[in-house]
């Protein structure tokens, strides 16, 4: 009736022969408008139904995780009033049954005497000319070998005396000295 009004239009021939009487360049415009809408329409549709979804789901979300929280805190309750009226008793007296003693043992004291100390026998290696320190002796008093910190030279107890007559060798290594 609105288009009989502005048109003259009554039927879909009437507006076929109205949009026929247009111009190309009209024709396409209009096309391009129909198009437009159809396409908006279609969008804002899916993104409606796109919200009522979303929507529907995060309901259904915070109701169970309401109706989960509620349960937890019913059981707890139930749970916990039903420990307290059951006595403790048993369970201590088996705990105390199962806790037993151990032995402390300390670890044993090796009695140093004056008598077991040796003066240290400091030598020269005569490979870089090192003084041996009292950790190598000590070394060597114990095992009857040890090597030189400086240059890894091995070291036997018989070869120190034959040593002790030799004179001591210069280093081979130059210290360096910035200028």
């Amino acid at each position: 009736m609105l288009l009989d009004i502005n048109f003259g239009w009554i039927s879909w021939q009437d507006f076929i022969v109205w949009f026929n009487n247009l111009s190309a360049v009209q024709q396409i415009i209009i096309v391009c408008l129909v198009i437009a809408f159809a396409v908006s329409v279609t969008i804002l549709v899916c993104i409606a139904i796109y919200y009522l979804i979303k929507f529907i789901c995060l309901g259904i979300y915070y109701l169970l995780k309401g109706i989960f929280k509620g349960l937890h805190h019913i059981l707890v309750a139930i749970f916990t009033t039903k420990q307290k009226e059951i006595p403790n008793n048993e369970e201590k007296t088996e705990e105390k049954e199962v806790i037993k003693k151990s032995e402390v043992k300390l670890p044993r004291k090796i009695e140093v005497s004056l008598e077991n100390k040796q003066p240290s026998e400091f030598n020269y290696c005569p490979e870089c000319g090192m003084r041996f320190t009292e950790k190598m002796n000590y070394h060597l008093q114990l095992n009857g070998m040890t090597f030189c910190v400086n240059c890894g030279q091995c070291f036997r107890k018989d070869m120190i005396n034959q040593l002790d007559n030799q004179p001591v060798s210069q280093p081979l290594a130059k210290p360096y000295t910035f200028k």
